[in-house]
């Protein structure tokens, strides 16, 4: 009797181990499946623009002012147009790497007009060209929240995106915001040729004049 019990107590006790190593096959399972389902929601939802190969032109509007950036033959960017501009490269590449790596947070199709998303008009874009000319535009709408806005493709009216703010950071400071703090001033110096404000304009022009210094010798300097 007691020998049957112990052979009782000891099936009990494998059938248990059993039971517990299924349970825990089936949670291990069901988890990667649930990993592989977020990866794939992730994965539909990103917005990467690594597709263009390397970025060579972005154009972006920010509230009016527009700003062309362009990559040279040897990697260094300039503005068109402004090709001596002293643009901050840390600023462009950082830049660069987090359009590359632009993605939304979410999407939907849109059951609305796209001015309820603030879509119809946008006064803030991006317009990335990639090394073969293949290009790609993101429109920028109404901010939901201080971390995130709506977005479209330019190629699409119908999907609408959620986004971080992150991408805007380095728009909103437009040239200024690109640039080389410690040579602005100086760049600015030697191009301005006039300021207006409403109907006063004010012409500068740069000239060569001589100056003396304290030993009487003859210098020449740039007087504004």
């Amino acid at each position: 009797m007691a020998k049957k019990k112990r052979q009782m107590i000891i099936l009990l006790i494998v059938l248990a181990v059993v039971i517990a190593a299924i349970i825990a096959a089936v949670l291990i399972s069901n988890a990667k499946k649930q990993d592989n389902e977020q990866e794939q929601f992730l994965n539909s939802q990103h917005l990467s623009l690594n597709d263009l190969g390397n970025i060579k032109q972005i154009n972006f509007q920010y509230m009016g002012e527009n700003v062309l950036l362009q990559k040279g033959d040897e990697a260094n960017w300039s503005i068109s147009g402004m090709e001596d501009f002293p643009l901050d490269e840390d600023a462009v590449r950082s830049f660069v790497e987090a359009l590359e790596t632009f993605h939304a947070e979410n999407s939907f199709e849109a059951t609305e007009s796209l001015s309820a998303y603030g879509l119809d008009q946008s006064d803030i874009s991006i317009t990335a060209v990639g090394k073969k000319g293949n290009e790609e535009t993101f429109l920028f709408g109404k901010q939901i929240d201080e971390k995130t806005r709506y977005l479209r493709k330019g190629s699409d009216d119908k999907t609408i995106y959620i986004v971080a703010n992150d991408l805007l950071h380095y728009m909103e400071g437009g040239l200024n915001g690109l640039a080389k703090i410690e040579k602005i001033e100086k760049y600015f110096r030697a191009n301005i040729q006039s300021i207006s404000i409403g109907d006063f304009t004010a012409e500068f022009e740069t000239v060569r004049t001589a100056v003396k210094d304290d030993s009487g010798k003859e210098d020449r300097k740039s007087v504004v």
